[in-house]
């Protein structure tokens, strides 16, 4: 078992200038306490030099302009590099028959949570280009709150990963899906 001071997590790679760009890697290593060994920390590439939505009211601006957002009623309330998170209340028309909120409703909060996450790293245009969904449990109550996060981004294309809760009346939250998918920058001209 290691003993003494915490340990420092330091960059296994600091010499290395491509690390913007390149690929994921695990560059950082800590010590467990626990057993003394090293261990990985995975970072998560994204590119520095994105230009465009830069602001939360921006990016609920962008979010305003979807007329099937505000149809579902959905609105950004965090958006910050390399992360989104969108609420939706859940009405009874968003409601299956069994009153839990209808999967649709949880795909579509996956999908642009997870897009509007990639467009942190990657600009404003770009669409989604695959996802996959996983229903944990049913989702119930007045809230539903998915939270992206990037888990890698570069130039042209972003992979994002996204949990959807139910949020009771209490708040708190249960965990009702999980996503994974993935964003790419497009071009407006053509």
């Amino acid at each position: 078992m290691f003993e003494g001071p915490e340990p420092v997590v330091r960059p296994a790679d600091a010499d290395r200038e491509t690390r913007a760009t390149g690929p994921p890697h695990f560059g950082f290593v800590r010590v467990d306490t626990a057993s003394g060994r090293m261990l990985p920390v995975y970072v998560p590439v994204m590119p520095d030099d994105v230009t465009g939505i830069s602001t939360l009211a921006e990016a609920q601006q962008t979010l305003a302009s979807q007329p099937f957002s505000v149809l579902i009623g959905a609105q950004l309330v965090v958006y910050t590099r390399g992360r989104a998170e969108l609420e939706i209340p859940l009405r009874p028309d968003l409601l299956q028959q069994f009153g839990f909120a209808h999967g649709g409703v949880l795909a579509y909060a996956a999908d642009n949570a997870l897009t509007f996450a990639a467009g942190t790293v990657l600009g404003p245009s770009i669409v989604t280009t695959g996802m996959a969904l996983d229903y944990l449990r049913p989702a119930k109550g007045p809230l539903l709150r998915a939270v992206a996060t990037v888990l890698n981004g570069g130039r042209t294309q972003a992979l994002c990963r996204c949990e959807i809760y139910s949020v009771d009346d209490d708040s708190v939250q249960k965990l009702c899906a999980a996503a994974q998918g993935g964003a790419r920058v497009i071009d407006l001209t053509r």
